[in-house]
């Protein structure tokens, strides 16, 4: 029990990287990647709130040169590191739009094996969730999920969620969340929306809403730091 986290800290399992995709200018000012984790590093070092946990999550694209940077830069950090991608999937086949789904890796999974998913990506443009996820069990993958859901609009959870409307079809939600999903991610300004929601929903299970700060650039990663806004 002694070494079960005492004071609080801050978990970003949400920040991207200057990685370029779906033709997007790139971010954190173009650096290069030592570049990048060297300023990453230093704004850690330079936050008055500390950093417990990070996941670098590009869209469709795991990068394991970042995280081995990473870890080889941040040796005398306490930071615990979360491999991570953000995925963009279709939640049913008839959907017109793609909603963005983090998914987590035990780090013993190994980066190596982790990379494979781009191979996957690059060659299924049109994938659904259960397409992903079957592949993940397919490949012997373990994995935790995080709904990027409560920023409303076209990817909230209230649209193309499933193939009704989500009233009608809230056990499905129900049977993911309980196996698999750690997180139900918000924006800042929607939490209390996110928190009604699970209230709703929810109220015989444990559940969670985080706001991470899906960063692309260092600003707001220095900013979120300041001033986080998580909701357990």
């Amino acid at each position: 029990m002694d070494k079960l986290v005492r004071k609080p800290n801050i978990w970003d399992l949400h920040v991207h990287t200057p990685y370029k995709y779906n033709n997007s200018a790139n971010s954190f000012d173009n650096d290069d990647k030592n570049t990048y984790i060297d300023t990453i590093i230093s704004i850690i070092n330079d936050s008055e709130n500390e950093l417990g946990m990070i996941s670098f999550t590009d869209h469709n694209y795991f990068d394991k040169e970042i995280y081995n940077i990473f870890k080889k830069k941040s040796i005398n950090l306490n930071v615990t590191v979360i491999p991570g991608i953000e995925v963009d999937l279709k939640m049913t086949s008839n959907a017109k739009k793609t909603k963005h789904i983090l998914f987590y890796f035990p780090e013993d999974e190994g980066y190596e094996k982790i990379e494979m998913i781009n191979k996957y990506l690059r060659e299924n443009d049109k994938r659904t969730f259960d397409d992903f996820v079957s592949y993940l069990f397919e490949n012997g993958f373990k994995f935790a999920i995080s709904p990027h859901a409560f920023k409303q609009g076209i990817r909230g959870i209230e649209t193309e969620w499933n193939d009704d409307d989500t009233e009608k079809n809230i056990n499905r939600i129900k049977m993911y969340s309980s196996q698999f999903f750690v997180f139900w991610e918000s924006d800042k300004s929607n939490i209390p929306y996110a928190k009604e929601f699970i209230e709703r929903y929810y109220d015989d299970s444990e559940q969670c809403v985080s706001n991470f700060s899906d960063s692309h650039d260092y600003t707001k990663f220095k900013n979120y730091l300041s001033n986080p806004s998580q909701y357990f």
